[in-house]
């Protein structure tokens, strides 16, 4: 019984989530096309620069174009690379605090002072800890989206955040938004399969079973 009602269940939060953000859409298009602020295009006029920029190649490649196939594999890349580097270091770093009480004495207060900024160490002793090490990773990996356009609005010529800031200089601002908006996708997109893939594994823990879709 209970099987049947969290699908049920998800599915009714999926469709209030989609109602909440087809009307906020709404509004926004409205609300701009009234105003007709330059800073502030319409969502239609940055969905047209999303297709144009980075969805507009051939169905045989998923619609994606040349500039998607070089933006999304360089972020990705940084992306990826910075967060597991990031938390295999924290994983390993913790395991060691959490068996060694020298460690913990002497990192501790370090630890607790660095606590307001969140960290990727965690205090660990595996396989127990594997919920927390998941919602590490989890946090962690909102950060390292951040940490990834940072970096390439400063230090790279490809890219998503290379491309965000090339608009800005040349004051395209429906593709500087179509960036934004793409970042946020990927948010949500990695957020939803890391959840997923949270379930999927740590099935046995009864924290994993309350996750948010």
């Amino acid at each position: 019984m209970r099987s049947e009602e969290r699908p049920r269940g998800g599915l009714r939060r999926t469709a209030e989530h989609g109602w909440l953000v087809a009307v906020a859409a709404v509004a926004w298009e409205l609300a701009t096309r009234a105003a007709k602020e330059t800073y502030f295009p319409p969502p239609t006029t940055i969905a047209g620069s999303l297709r144009e920029l980075w969805f507009s190649g051939p169905a045989s490649r998923l619609f994606l174009s040349d500039n998607a196939v070089d933006d999304f594999s360089t972020s990705l890349t940084h992306l990826f690379v910075g967060w597991a580097a990031a938390g295999a270091a924290g994983i390993v770093a913790g395991a060691a605090i959490g068996r060694s009480r020298f460690l913990d004495d002497l990192l501790n207060p370090v630890l607790e002072f660095l606590r307001a900024v969140p960290p990727v160490t965690l205090v660990i002793v595996l396989p127990a800890a594997a919920p927390k090490v998941f919602a590490g990773l989890r946090v962690a990996l909102s950060f390292a989206l951040i940490l990834m356009v940072v970096s390439e609005l400063v230090g790279s010529t490809s890219g998503i955040g290379s491309e965000l800031i090339g608009a800005q200089r040349t004051f395209e601002l429906p593709r500087m938004w179509a960036g934004i908006v793409m970042l946020g996708i990927l948010g949500f997109l990695f957020n939803a399969a890391f959840v997923l893939l949270e379930r999927r594994l740590l099935s046995w823990h009864a924290g994993a079973r309350r996750l948010p879709t």
